[in-house]
């Protein structure tokens, strides 16, 4: 039986568990781009159908007295390697009883951990997904900092209709950092197509409600 000389904190527990829970409201948006895929082995081999075989078109036309037409697919394998991540932050007691007057030496212990994870946990999203090389991507017409001659609608149908026609799913998200989503809000462009929905929009401070509206996903 392993055992270990650590103090079990329970209440500590529930604080860091409480603290993640609201990650997405302190902007850690990792678990909603890329949802946790629970499973009970640390390695495995798993099939992969390529869109390829799910978008396929042929002729479906029967003759009389003959047989349907048929078709076959082949899929592809990929694998997956889980990695455990964790921080630690030493705390002696007596350092938490000489700061006690000043601060929660544990609170902020425990929040210095989760947010060390939190904020690893998201950059590994960042980098398998924006920062993917592999992954298409095309530059926009404009920059959308030009707000006179910007239209982020376009740049993002047309990246709609690129993975529409890569993996057969209508997109449903759209990820923008905080830079990005002022320059929305300011564009011409988009001021434009809103006010005729939202005639009390405020460029600069358009909503996510309003801004979902515009680019037609559920999800931003």
């Amino acid at each position: 039986m392993p055992t270990t000389q650590s103090t079990f904190r329970p209440e500590l527990g529930v604080l860091a568990y409480e603290f993640s829970l609201d990650a997405s409201r302190q902007g850690f948006i990792g678990l909603q781009v890329l949802p946790v895929f629970e499973t009970d082995r640390q390695s495995a081999e798993y099939p992969v159908i390529p869109a390829r075989a799910m978008l396929e078109m042929q002729d479906t036309a029967r003759a009389p007295r003959s047989a349907y037409a048929r078709g076959d697919y082949d899929f592809e394998s990929a694998e997956y390697f889980c990695r455990e991540h964790g921080w630690e932050e030493p705390l002696d007691d007596t350092e938490a009883q000489l700061y006690k007057h000043y601060f929660d030496a544990e609170t902020v212990a425990v929040q210095r951990a989760t947010l060390m994870v939190l904020r690893s946990q998201e950059k590994r999203v960042v980098d398998a997904t924006i920062g993917n090389d592999a992954l298409p991507r095309g530059a926009v017409a404009h920059a959308w900092s030009g707000y006179a001659d910007a239209d982020p609608l376009t740049d993002v149908n047309k990246a709609k209709e690129h993975f529409r026609f890569s993996v057969g799913l209508q997109a449903n998200a759209l990820i923008l950092d905080a830079d990005i989503l002022r320059h929305v809000s300011m564009c011409e462009a988009v001021m434009e197509r809103v006010k005729y929905t939202s005639p009390n929009a405020l460029r600069g401070e358009l909503t996510i409600e309003q801004l979902k509206a515009y680019f037609g996903v559920p999800t931003i």
